[in-house]
């Protein structure tokens, strides 16, 4: 059991991630509607990066040379997967909720095979198309679910097209992350812990112009009643979701192929299924059939070619 462990600890680390952001998309949603998303993405980025630098220093994780490749790959996915691409998925789970929202944002595997492929002159397998097919099939299935809602109709697709939206954006951005940071991992000397700081500083970097842009005032939900347990929620989802699941993610990339560590990411829908009817949402056959269908598209994407 010790030596399956041991020479399987990236896709363990895959796996923990999925379960993590399963949790923490739930947790996020809730939130949500209490902080809005751009402001609980710098949030959660502030706190995140308190807890890397705060395991850098205790570590004794010093930097004696800077590779300046590795900190443009890092910050540029930063940029893109956390300053741009959680606030755009923040905004998907306040619209259409966790299980719609993880769903639509398994669509990052495909748009990172996409970009290797035009950017990296890497071939995409016959299996691969047909993944992305599946993948695009199930989520559109899925969607076009009719749900009870006493919303005017008018109103849901607004709502609905929104979310799903802001879920294809977060992908996009998602992908352009992870083969980003891969690069790095891969190609230099950098460690998990720091690729997370330069990741997370440039995404609080990005929040921040973002909100400056916006001229968006923060801090109004501190006048809440509530404001005591909904920091103590945020601190918590941050430390396990933010800090714990992007270094684990790191820490994978860093052992396995990329597409292996996306594909198992990506069955974090299925974790967000079962805890969702635990907590009273009613789950379709359809939706689980296509959580499931999504998954089976996204490991075919990574089907060697014959």
């Amino acid at each position: 059991m010790s030596s399956f462990l041991s020479s399987h600890t990236g896709e363990l680390f895959a796996i923990t991630v999925a379960f993590l952001w399963a949790v923490s998309s739930i947790l996020y949603s809730r939130i949500g509607k209490v902080i809005p998303p751009l402001e609980l993405n710098f949030l959660k980025g502030v706190l995140a990066l308190a807890f890397v630098i705060a395991t850098l220093l205790i570590t004794g994780q010093i930097i004696k040379t800077i590779n300046p490749t590795a900190v443009i790959l890092l910050l540029l996915s930063g940029v893109f997967g956390i300053g741009i691409g959680d606030t755009a998925y923040l905004d998907a789970l306040r619209s259409i909720g966790p299980r719609r929202a993880t769903l639509i944002k398994i669509t990052a595997p495909p748009f990172a095979g996409l970009i290797s492929w035009v950017f990296l002159g890497e071939k995409l397998s016959v299996f691969s198309w047909i993944g992305i097919g599946i993948i695009l099939f199930s989520i559109a299935w899925v969607i076009a679910e009719r749900t009870k809602d006493t919303t005017p109709a008018p109103q849901v697709t607004k709502k609905i097209s929104r979310g799903a939206i802001m879920a294809l954006i977060a992908a996009i951005c998602e992908a352009l992350g992870v083969v980003l940071s891969h690069a790095a991992l891969t190609r230099t000397a950098v460690s998990p812990m720091w690729s997370t700081f330069f990741r997370l500083f440039a995404g609080i970097v990005t929040a921040s112009i973002l909100l400056i842009i916006k001229r968006q005032s923060i801090g109004g939900w501190l006048k809440r009643q509530d404001r005591n347990r909904t920091g103590l929620l945020v601190i918590t989802v941050v430390f396990f979701g933010t800090f714990l699941g992007i270094f684990l993610q790191q820490l994978s990339l860093q052992r396995i192929p990329a597409g292996i560590t996306q594909t198992l990411i990506a069955t974090s829908p299925i974790f967000v299924l079962p805890i969702s009817a635990l907590l009273g949402e009613k789950i379709s056959i359809r939706a689980v059939l296509g959580a499931l269908l999504a998954i089976i598209g996204v490991a075919l994407i990574f089907v060697p070619p014959i």
